[in-house]
Order: C-alpha cells, then sequence, then structure tokens
C-alpha cells in the first residue's frame, strides 16, 4: 500500500521530532535528555511501524520519505568520506551527525544508493537533528526494531542490522 497523507504528516511531525503535551511543547531537563531522544524516535518508528500490515508496506513507506527528501538533507559529497560511511550496510551509505555551536543541537545529514536505506536516512536525521548530543546517545537499536522490517527472511535480517550500524555511525562522535 502507498503511504497516506495522514500518515505522511504523523512521519514529518515524528521526524520532526516535536513533542507536544496538550498543544504546547514541553521542556526536557539533563535528567531526561537520553529518554527524550528514545521518546522522539521510538514516536518515528511507531509512525513507520503503521504505514503497513507488512514489511513490504514499510519499505515503501521509507521510499516514498526517500523521494520526498529535500536536498538539503543530503550529505555532500565531499562528506562521504570512510569516517562517514556506514559499514556493514549493503548498501554504500553514509551519514553525518554534528552538534551545532550555537543551539547545541544535532545537525544530521544522510546519502545512500538504495531509496529505502535512504528513507531510514531520513527518519533517523530527522529524529537526531531535534536532540543534543546526550539526546542522540539514548537512542538504542529498538528504534530499528520497532520499525518491524527485520523479522522475517536473511534480507530484512541483514536490512535492519543495516539500519543499526547507521544509527551507531551517527552517534560515533560522541561516543569517544
Amino acid at each position: 500500500g502507498r503511504l497516506g497523507m495522514r500518515a505522511r504528516r504523523r512521519t514529518h511531525r515524528a521526524v520532526a521530532g516535536t513533542e507536544e503535551d496538550a498543544g504546547r511543547t514541553t521542556m526536557m531537563t539533563t535528567e531526561d535528555a537520553a529518554s527524550g531522544g528514545r521518546a522522539r524516535a521510538n514516536e518515528a518508528a511507531k509512525t513507520i511501524e503503521a504505514s503497513g500490515e507488512t514489511t513490504a508496506d514499510r519499505l515503501k513507506a521509507l521510499i516514498v520519505i526517500a523521494k520526498k527528501a529535500s536536498s538539503s538533507s543530503m550529505l555532500e559529497e565531499s562528506k562521504r568520506t570512510p569516517k562517514t560511511r556506514v559499514m556493514g550496510c549493503a548498501s554504500a551509505s553514509w551519514i553525518e551527525a554534528r552538534v551545532d555551536a550555537t543551539s547545541g543541537r544535532v545537525y544530521a545529514a544522510c546519502a545512500s544508493e538504495s531509496d529505502v536505506t535512504r528513507g531510514f536516512g531520513e527518519v533517523l536525521c530527522g529524529v537526531l537533528s531535534e536532540c543534543t548530543a546526550e539526546e542522540a546517545l539514548g537512542i538504542g537499536s529498538e528504534f530499528v526494531d520497532a520499525m518491524e522490517i527485520g523479522a522475517g527472511s536473511k534480507t530484512e535480517k541483514s536490512r535492519a542490522n543495516g539500519f543499526k550500524n547507521m544509527l551507531e555511525t551517527a552517534k560515533k562522535p560522541w561516543c569517544r
């Protein structure tokens, strides 16, 4: 099935990472920072998981996200280096996440030869781009598991592992 308008809006909101409580944005303390990043990631994952009953439906949703992505979120060719390369991903993929010195928020950009992987990268970049580095570190592999894209065939498990590697590559700058 195709990703419907309502699901696209939910995906956009989830990817944008807004947290609303009764219509107003909430502030997070340092103590909840890691859980705030996890909450945004889980919401984005639920949106993808809800985009279809089958793995194929969810993968199509990621393709739609990739095709609608703006060029501003695409990692520049010059930044596609061994440092930003996602190792263990079947398709050539890169992700860069850095903290903006002014806002303290993460800026993330990605690129991939695969539309499915680029779609996942776009979701991940949207989640990370609303986080602090501390919040980003709190996002774990359960984010990928919650999308329910890797439970079946060997190919699906390989894809899920590649997505987990993309998440870990994005978090490398803060894992020293």
